[in-house]
């Protein structure tokens, strides 16, 4: 079942292009026990489909589902499968899985922006987007992206401040993945895709209930950044993180991300810091959780001192909060920028013909804000 408020389904060979559209009703999913994708703009897309495209619209209606087994919410795509592009959009609607509990385990995703990204190669790119609804009751939650299944994944200056809430409860004794983050929930991908975060940032609560059985990794960034290559650049957090229920070995929490633990995980982190507040729960990590065995660099990281517990080994910087604060940082940031090169991805979009000769990616400077934090000139 594929409901949208513009385009319900995305269907064989088509190229959809969507400019300068909005949608202000609220759409509800709940006809029977089927599959369902839900989305704001779009309900999904066939893979037998060629390109979406969406630039300069936007939902502003709840957008909800009570199915009982898969449901996929996005406030703009329930569900790609294709190229898909996504600029100069926003959503402001509350995004949500109507129930709280289940006889048997589903998968709950839900993204501000969109539930889940399947493209493959075919890239799916954000640019200058953001969601400041509520996104609620997933087990992968994000908000822009609430699963990126096996996808090159490119959000490029986009921001969540809509909070993140999921207290979902399934009857079974088998354990399931609840994946949380402020931009990215799950991101699992194998050795023939990447994926981005660049200029962008999380100021959105996260609030995590869910039960003991699952593994809990949420992150300000990201709940998950492992399998293969994951980047996060020139980004930052300031949305606190909290558990609500009771503490367990399989919660993990991070001021950028959960976890990266995979065999196969290459982490790049350059240039990001993290000034939001991890309450409760027993494994808190500055940064992340990493196993140190893995291929990750992790660079010009930054948290407020006395944040979280340790992690296994050291990732980032300590400031206190004046520190954090100030105007040095900024220039820290600004300074950072030397260290980072997107060269590679720019050449490589424009060889796909995704962008243009003055479309490329650019790296935001940053700027002390009214509120008292760093900030990233994203104009």
């Amino acid at each position: 079942v594929y409901t949208g408020g513009i385009v319900g389904g995305v269907g064989i060979a088509s190229v959809l292009l969507i400019d300068n559209c909005e949608n202000n009703g609220n759409i509800s999913e709940t006809t029977g026990n089927n599959y369902g994708l839900t989305g704001g703009i779009i309900g999904g897309s066939v893979d037998s489909a060629v390109s979406i495209t969406i630039k300069n619209s936007h939902n502003t209606g709840t957008i909800s589902n009570n199915k009982n087994t898969i449901s996929i919410i996005g406030g703009l795509i329930g569900r790609t499968l294709i190229q898909t592009i996504i600029e100069n959009c926003y959503n402001t609607g509350e995004i949500k899985n109507e129930k709280l509990e289940y006889d048997a385990f589903h998968d709950k995703d839900i993204g501000g922006l969109i539930g889940v990204t399947a493209s493959g190669e075919k890239y799916t790119i954000i640019r200058n987007s953001y969601n400041t609804g509520k996104v609620l009751n997933g087990n992968l939650t994000g908000g822009i992206v609430g699963d990126n299944y096996l996808s090159n994944l490119i959000i490029d200056k986009c921001y969540n401040s809509g909070e993140i809430n999921s207290s979902v409860k399934f009857n079974t004794v088998q354990r399931y993945n609840v994946l949380m983050g402020g931009i990215i929930g799950y991101n699992r991908i194998n050795e023939t895709v990447k994926s981005y975060v660049i200029n962008s940032y999380n100021k959105g609560n996260i609030i995590n209930g869910n039960e003991l059985i699952s593994n809990n990794y949420v992150g300000g960034l990201q709940g998950d950044a492992e399998f293969n290559e994951v980047n996060i650049l020139n980004s930052y957090n300031v949305g606190n993180i909290e558990r609500t229920g009771e503490t367990g070995n399989f919660v993990r929490y991070g001021g950028i991300f959960g976890t990266s633990q995979q065999p196969n995980s290459k982490l790049n982190i350059n240039n990001v810091y993290n000034l939001g507040e991890l309450i409760n729960g027993q494994k808190k990590y500055e940064i992340g959780y990493i196993d140190n065995s893995k291929e990750n660099i992790i660079t010009n990281a930054y948290y407020k001192t006395g944040t979280t517990s340790s992690n296994k080994i050291d990732i980032g910087t300590s400031m206190n909060e004046t520190e954090m604060r100030s105007v040095t940082l900024v220039n820290q940031l600004n300074d950072n920028l030397n260290d980072i090169d997107i060269s590679d991805i720019n050449n490589e979009l424009k060889e796909k013909g995704l962008i243009k000769e003055g479309e490329e990616i650019t790296l935001s400077t940053w700027y002390l804000s009214n509120e008292g934090y760093p900030t990233l000139n994203n104009n």
